[in-house]
């Protein structure tokens, strides 16, 4: 676990208040209070968070323990609001059609899923601070239900 914490301590990040990815490095005290890794994924309908959406979400959860046990999975396509503001190319880098997203989630349905099996856990994946910024928006527009189980943790870049 001690080479597992060093190689994630390099890239740790402190959040704001509101969520966003500061420069100010973590500690490994902050990683070593962590219960889990929750390494999460977004594709999004393009790339600026307030006018653009999150369309699909995932993530997998795993214990802080020799080997990363997986904990939980899940993922959920999320049903559109603003569709006409979509990029085109993103659209087709998620495979959006209306068919295909007929029995997606509603925001708030997402995120609460999201926020539930995140508790606890250091956030991390691949460009976070993109996806952080879409979280951060996506909890705004819903109030501030399910922020506080993720936005005093640390991601990696």
């Amino acid at each position: 676990m001690e080479a597992l914490q060093s190689v994630l301590s390099m890239g740790l990040r402190r959040l704001d208040a509101e969520g966003r990815p500061t420069g100010e490095p973590a500690e490994l005290a902050d990683l070593a209070a962590a219960a889990a890794l929750y390494v999460v994924d977004l594709e999004m309908s393009g790339p600026n968070p307030q006018v653009h959406e999150i369309l699909d979400i995932a993530g997998v959860r795993a214990a802080l323990a020799p080997g990363l046990p997986e904990e939980e999975s899940w993922s959920a396509r999320v049903r559109p609001k603003r569709i006409g503001n979509a990029v085109p190319a993103a659209l087709k880098v998620v495979g959006y059609s209306p068919k295909e997203w007929r029995t997606a989630l509603d925001l708030e349905a997402a995120m609460d899923r999201f926020a539930g099996t995140g508790r606890d856990a250091v956030l991390t994946g691949w460009g976070m601070a993109q996806d952080l910024a879409f979280l951060s928006e996506a909890f705004r527009q819903l109030g501030s239900r399910g922020r506080s189980h993720w936005r005093r943790s640390t991601y990696r870049r």
